[in-house]
This record gives structure tokens, sequence and C-alpha cells, in this order.
């Protein structure tokens, strides 16, 4: 019996758009708007360079002006202190035929491996994720963003209805845009305890909300053993763009194992409204803790308009 190959079933043009399509499905940063996506930003991440201007919130910038038929109205230029800059993002990862073996058994195993590849995809963006929010509250200028009540009485440091209510305010009245919040899994444990979790089908999937917002439960939120970061997140907090990569999903032949290689390339932006790339102009990309450092982000929006706030807690 003959051996399946890589080669013989993988057709970039079919698999590319499908891996794309299933981490959006997957990665609960999409499902829960904190990542906006649109072609105008997979257009700004095919971008030749890799440090990409950024267009102002849609809720354009600049005050109204008095009509007259004397004075002509003026428009408005995003000063140039305000001027969100963007960096790209490459990476790359390649599977052996034998990582792939049980895939390759099922009886789709084009869409086996495409599950496979988006897990994985949505997994390490999530950490990228992460590492971006570490550099960017290591801004001075971010401090305003940031509810600790960690050292406070230990009945007035807890995550609580109340305290949660309190991290929002840093919103002031734009605080109805956060739709999500990022937590270690011990945090959203305790709020499972004290029945603060409502817990929903949606679209087949089981979903948890506190406060009417969704919970994304990741370990990789900074903590110690009794100190937790719990992210606030609003609708479109992060742009996100898909770029294109050459050769996005490439087969090579390995002829000494006399088997196939398969390799996914992803360029993308991911990048949070309001808090530009100071960061040098890489030869290839950032890596993450290029992305950790803070001297690499700075504040350039107002603070309501940027739609993250850290909130540092017991729980």
């Amino acid at each position: 019996m003959s051996k399946t190959l890589l080669s013989n079933i993988i057709n970039p043009e079919v698999f590319n758009p499908y891996l794309e399509k299933r981490i959006r499905e997957i990665s609960p940063l999409f499902t829960s708007e904190v990542l906006e996506s649109s072609n105008f930003f997979d257009n700004l991440a095919l971008n030749r360079g890799n440090v990409i201007k950024m267009p102002y919130f849609a809720d354009l910038y600049g005050e109204d002006q008095v009509l007259s038929p004397d004075t002509s109205l003026s428009p408005v230029v995003v000063p140039a202190e305000k001027q969100d800059l963007a960096v790209l993002l490459t990476r790359g990862k390649a599977w052996s035929q034998r990582d792939l073996q049980t895939a390759l058994s099922c009886t789709d195993p084009v869409k086996a491996i495409g599950n496979i590849a988006a897990e994985f995809w949505a997994d390490k963006m999530q950490i990228t994720f992460q590492s971006i929010l570490k550099g960017v509250f290591g801004v001075s200028t971010m401090s305003a963003k940031v509810h600790d009540i960690s050292s406070l009485a230990v009945d007035k440091s807890k995550l609580s209805c109340e305290s949660f209510i309190d991290a929002m305010e840093k919103m002031g009245d734009a605080k109805d845009i956060i739709t999500a919040v990022v937590m270690h899994s011990a945090a959203e444990a305790q709020l499972e305890k004290e029945k603060l979790v409502k817990t929903v089908c949606e679209n087949n999937e089981i979903r948890k909300y506190f406060m009417g917002k969704l919970i994304i439960t990741d370990d990789n939120c900074p903590h110690t053993s009794d100190t937790f970061t719990t992210y606030l997140l609003g609708k479109g907090a992060f742009a996100y763009g898909n770029g294109a990569a050459a050769d996005e999903c490439e087969t090579v032949r390995d002829s000494l194992s006399d088997s196939d290689i398969l390799i996914s390339r992803k360029h993308y932006l991911m990048h949070p409204r309001g808090i530009k790339w100071t960061g040098a102009a890489f030869e290839a990309s950032p890596s993450n803790k290029d992305l950790e450092a803070s001297k690499n982000w700075a504040k350039v929006y107002d603070d309501k308009t940027i739609r993250i706030v850290k909130f540092v807690h017991k729980i």
C-alpha cells in the first residue's frame, strides 16, 4: 500500500483560506471581537515594510466647527504625535509527516491537518497577544489604565463584582465598549465557586461570561502565588490584518526519510490601537521578547480611546 504524501493532498489555494477561516472560528480573541479584522487591515499587512501607519479610530479625530458663510470648514489632520504605528509580525512552523500521521489517516486529512495548524496558530497568537500587553503596560504613561488593588486590605483586594466595576471605570463613559476579560484559570475558577459565572451555549460552543463580559481563560496572564492580572478588553481594542507570506503553505520533500514536511508561514499585524510601536524596523520581525520590552511602545491616544484596562487583584 503506497504512503499518502502531504504533497499529494495539500493544495495551498484551498488550504490557506481554510486555515485562516478556522483560526478566526476557534480563537476567542476573534469571537469576542477584541481583534477587529477587515480587508483594510489585511491590505496594511501586505505592506512591504514592517512598520505600518495605522488610521485613527472610526470615531473621527477633532472638534466640530461652527458653520459660517464667511469661513470655510478646515479638514483636521491627525497630528504627528498622535500617529499610531504597528509592526508586522512574521512567524513560521514546520511539521514532519510523522507529526501529522494521525491526521493523514482521517477521512478528510486536509481538514484534519488544517485544524491542527489552526489550533497551533491560535495558541501562538494568544501568547504573542500576552507579550504585547506586557510591553504596553510597562509604559509609564499607561498607568491611568491600571487598576491595582492587590496591596489593599484582604477584603478589598479581591476580584469581585464591585472591584470589577471599579476597574471598568478606568474607561469612564466608554466602559460599555468592554466586551471581554482575559483572566488566569485560577481567577475564573474562583468566580465559578462564587457562582458569578454564567455559562451559555452559543453557535454550538460553550462560553462563559462574568458581568456580561466574555471570559477568555489564559494561564499566560501575569500572576504570582496570590496576585493575578486580568485584562478588560473592548471591541476592536486590537487591529488584526492577515498579510501574505511568500509560500504561506509549502510541502518539502525529505528524501532521506521518504516523507514530506509541511511548512506554514504567517505574516500578520496584531496591534493595540492607540499605542504605537517605537522599536527598530527589524529586518525580519520582532520576537515576543521584543514585544515585551516597554521601550518599544508609546501611548499616542487619549486614555478613554484605548480600549484596554489592566486589573491587578487577589482571589
